[in-house]
């Protein structure tokens, strides 16, 4: 697969395994921000991480994080999928990340149906098929797409919650299990990780 430089650099992310240490976090936030500082708590998604690039409201580029400087061109992968919009009702650049991923039921009857594939978990048979040199052979199963970030050209002010919102309003699908907090609400904080942490066995996708 080709190689193409990002645009931006698409950054891992830090890890917080305790509550302490993600109190630790608001501490070295609320140092250096005005105090009602707003805090977005969204599921990651264990899948593949995308780059979207859309110029004149289409599609242009959809590209693998690679080393989050060069990734690998699967354009044409991506729009098999068909929660990625390949138009959208805004025309200047647009930069969207988000994870492609598959879906517990529909990895349990391709591994029912298919007794040649051998894929430990979905998140590696969706690496696998996003990679596919044929299109069509991509095209035969149901990846998914959460969207979790945008880059818009003209507005750097919009908050987090704000891009999330406006990507909704593109079309993109934006995960409904999102709280939104003050930083201040640590025990509402805490309260909704917990709730979140309980139903995760719940979900029909891994996080």
């Amino acid at each position: 697969l080709a190689e193409i430089k990002h645009k931006i650099p698409v950054l891992s992310l830090d890890k917080a395994y305790h509550n302490d240490g993600l109190i630790q976090f608001f501490n070295r936030i609320q140092k250096s921000e005005i105090e009602d500082t707003k805090i977005v708590i969204e599921e990651k998604i264990d899948g593949i991480s995308l780059v979207l690039y859309y110029k004149n409201g289409v599609l242009d580029k959809a590209v693998t994080r690679g080393n989050g400087f060069i990734g690998n061109d699967v354009t044409l992968n991506v729009q098999t999928i068909s929660d990625i919009p390949l138009k959208i009702n805004y025309h200047k650049e647009l930069i969207v990340r988000g994870e492609v991923y598959l879906r517990k039921d529909s990895f349990a009857e391709i591994i029912r149906r298919e007794k040649d594939i051998e894929y430990a978990n979905p998140r590696n048979l969706a690496a696998g098929l996003i990679r596919r040199k044929k299109s069509k052979e991509t095209a035969r199963y149901p990846l998914n797409f959460f969207s979790y970030e945008g880059f818009f050209t003209e507005e750097n002010k919009k908050t987090h919650f704000d891009i999330l919102m406006e990507l909704k309003k593109l079309g993109f699908l934006i995960n409904s299990h999102t709280g939104f907090f003050y930083i201040k609400e640590w025990e509402e904080i805490r309260e909704f990780i917990n709730q979140r942490q309980n139903q995760r066995k719940e979900l029909n996708y891994d996080i």
